[in-house]
């Protein structure tokens, strides 16, 4: 393509823009005065205009939406439709003009961006035909909106969910497929006490609901000192039956400390659980530890 038909397109195409600036000649063409164009395109055509003279307009080059966005959540006893919430987004238009360079340098674009359309919409999730959870699962969501578009994606659910249908740009309404496993609840098991004879009591809050599975205890015992690591007298995994309550005596596993224990001296047990089978993932739970306790043989403890 020929230098004089890149410039005649070039020009035809800003004819529009209603001025066109010309840099080396300095002067501005505004088209709503019924200036004659066709002078512009003989200067093209005759190869007149070079590089300082072609006109340096103002190009919409690309837009980009702000991202504006909600987390949405139904909890077991949450109604299936959640509150409305206002989303706001905004266009950016990057603008770019050709500028000519000067003696043995080449020309460049400058770019810039400016506000365009600004867009509000009011999002609302709908779950239609909800399915149950168990009392610790929840259904989380993010709604956007950017642009003129809204959209949605599932961020932790306890069901595979898809769009059933749309009621206006703004409202979404889910529609709940498989079951999906979730995390256990942290809370499901609690430390209820630590004796000075080193036993561990437990409660399993959720225990009936995880009938015919296996919950893993992972147990580490511990004897506090100054300064810190403290040493690990005894690592242990336990594969137990649930049951709303559990006992753990280290007194049994004596044979496998690290060390002897030291009367007088403070241990205590970090504890970690899991959920093994189909009702939750197995994901390990960090739950907090025992306070330290100075152990007490159980001879001196029953003496007093």
């Amino acid at each position: 393509m020929s230098n004089s038909l890149v410039v005649k397109l070039l020009l035809a195409s800003m004819l529009g823009l209603g001025v066109i600036e010309l840099a080396g000649a300095q002067r501005l063409v505004d088209f709503d005065q019924g200036v004659d164009a066709s002078t512009l395109l003989k200067e093209a055509t005759e190869g007149t205009m070079d590089e300082q003279t072609l006109p340096q307009a103002r190009v919409a080059w690309r837009q980009r939406y702000e991202r504006d966005c909600v987390k949405i959540a139904f909890a077991p006893d949450s109604p299936p439709v959640s509150q409305p919430v206002r989303l706001h987004s905004r266009e950016w238009i990057e603008d770019c003009r050709w500028v000519p360079g000067g003696r043995n340098q080449p020309g460049r674009w400058e770019c810039w961006e400016r506000p365009g359309m600004g867009y509000s919409e009011t999002v609302q999730i709908t779950l239609r035909d909800r399915k149950p959870l168990l009392p610790w699962e929840h259904d989380g969501f993010l709604a956007c909106l950017e642009g003129p578009w809204t959209d949605w994606q599932a961020l932790e659910t306890a069901y595979e969910y898809k769009q059933a249908s749309s009621r206006g740009e703004g409202s979404i309404v889910l529609a709940p497929g498989r079951k999906l496993a979730m995390k256990p609840d942290p809370t499901g098991i609690r430390v209820e006490s630590f004796s000075r004879a080193l036993k561990l009591a437990l409660s399993d809050r959720w225990s009936s609901y995880y009938a015919g599975e296996v919950t893993r205890l992972t147990l580490k015992l511990k004897r506090q000192v100054k300064p810190w690591p403290d040493p690990v007298l005894l690592e242990k995994e336990l594969d137990l039956e649930p049951a709303p309550s559990y006992e753990i005596d280290f007194l049994a596993y004596r044979g496998q400390f690290s060390e002897p224990l030291k009367p007088g001296e403070k241990y205590y047990v970090e504890i970690e659980f899991s959920r093994r089978g189909r009702v939750s993932k197995e994901q390990k739970i960090e739950i907090d530890e025992t306070p330290a306790v100075p152990y007490q043989p159980v001879s001196v403890a029953a003496a007093r």
